[in-house]
């Protein structure tokens, strides 16, 4: 159930930053959103680019039944590794890979939209 709920907040998370970049684009196209929003979608680019980098490093312990899972991925998982060290990947790990990095690479395009979509607009 876990899987699912994050995998349903990743779908959600992709499709809601594709209406918050249009909207940014819109709004940056609009006459003067002010110095600081545009400074800050400039930068939006390389930092969603790290962070989606670095998306493919997220790594934590799942526990279950009282053995300890090695996870790789969030909001989809990619990969485990049972406590013995054998690995669990499949067809879904290099979609799961790329989701995560569409998820986090537009982190900041929807953090811009969300912190300063009024603010752009009324400029």
């Amino acid at each position: 159930m876990l899987v699912l709920g994050f995998a349903i907040f990743g779908l959600i998370g992709i499709m809601l930053a594709v209406v918050a970049i249009r909207s940014n684009r819109r709004t940056a196209m609009s006459g003067d959103p002010g110095k600081d929003w545009l400074l800050a979608r400039r930068l939006s680019g390389p930092i969603g680019l790290a962070l989606g980098i670095a998306s493919y490093f997220i790594w934590y312990n799942l526990h279950d039944n009282g053995q300890t899972w090695r996870v790789m991925g969030f909001p989809f998982f990619a990969a485990a590794f049972d406590p013995q060290g054998s690995d669990y990947v499949g067809l879904t790990t290099i979609p799961a890979v790329i989701g995560n990095f569409l998820f986090f690479a537009a982190l900041p395009q929807f953090v811009l939209w969300a912190t300063g979509h009024r603010r752009g607009r009324s400029a």
